[in-house]
């Protein structure tokens, strides 16, 4: 477990952190979720999912999700273990109709996970 792992778990565990903040956007309307999978935090999503597995449907201002943003960052990792858990293809497009087959290959992800997910 990393150190932004280890300060998650015991932000949780003194109850610092609520699901309020958890469901709380910045300024481009991402939630803690956008931000562990775009930094390929693996397990920070993981611990986030437990406490609120509903945000996995969040959406920023651009219409994209979590892991919208995990390919747009190349984060293979992530994008495998979000993409196990959400149901349907509505979160992997963002308002503008753009795909993450759009984000991997503007991004130059080429990985074969990210390729398969949006054939």
């Amino acid at each position: 477990m990393d150190g932004n792992a280890i300060a998650l778990k015991e932000l949780f565990e003194c109850d610092l952190l609520t699901y309020q903040d958890l469901r709380s956007g910045n300024s481009r309307g991402d939630t803690a979720l956008h931000e562990a999978a775009r930094f390929g935090k693996r397990n920070v999503v993981e611990m986030i999912l437990e406490r609120a597995i509903e945000l996995l449907s969040a959406r920023n201002h651009l219409g994209e999700t979590a892991i919208y943003a995990a390919v747009a960052s190349g984060r293979e990792a992530v994008f495998d273990l979000l993409k196990a858990k959400v149901g349907g293809e509505e979160v992997i497009r963002r308002n503008d109709g753009c795909t993450v087959l759009h984000a991997a290959v503007t991004g130059e992800h080429y990985s074969e996970s990210f390729m398969a997910s949006s054939a």
